[in-house]
């Protein structure tokens, strides 16, 4: 079982993890160089941490959004559906790859249909909104967002008065 662990980067995961939670100095850089060592052994959630942490862990560790894309793409190519928003949200905004709409709402669309909530919230967005190719489509906005705010998705119930508020205006300037 530990020579499974061992090959599987699971080991190197979970220490990841546990660096990533204490409050040790250093920690998050601890806890990259974990989630790294465990992506080179194809562990997808640790190309997942790594990516968010290549993301959003300074000062600690510098930003690099051409590492923190390509960790995205490994471990959405694995199926992780958290690491297919972020590439969502990278297709919709041309980030590191070629902007391409269409794509970013089917990845979305797709997540959605097995009950990631967090791609209802930006689907309500993007429709919303509309985005580039997307038209805007407030039963779309609406539809969407119903579901993110069942599920208690942070900011999804703002989110919702913003759609209300924006039916309700564009009603009154009929």
């Amino acid at each position: 079982m530990t020579d499974l662990l061992k090959t599987s980067g699971e080991e190197e995961y979970r220490k990841g993890l546990e660096q990533l939670n204490s409050n040790e100095q250093y920690n998050l850089r601890n806890a990259l160089c974990y989630f790294c060592e465990a992506a080179e052994k194809q562990h997808a959630e640790a190309m997942l941490q790594a990516g968010l942490l290549y993301l959003f862990a300074e000062p600690q560790i510098i930003r690099n959004v051409s590492k923190a894309t390509e960790y995205f793409k490994k471990s959405a190519d694995s199926g992780i559906a958290t690491a297919k928003d972020y590439m969502a949200v990278c297709y919709l905004l041309g980030i590191e790859v070629e902007k391409n709409e269409e794509l970013a709402v089917r990845i979305l669309e797709d997540n959605f249909k097995i009950g990631d909530y967090l791609a209802a919230y930006l689907l309500s967005d993007i429709f919303q909104k509309g985005c580039g190719k997307i038209v805007k489509d407030e039963e779309k906005a609406k539809m969407y967002n119903q579901f993110a705010r069942q599920n208690n998705i942070p900011d999804a119930e703002n989110q919702f008065r913003r759609i209300l508020l924006q039916s309700m205006n564009s009603n009154l300037e009929k």
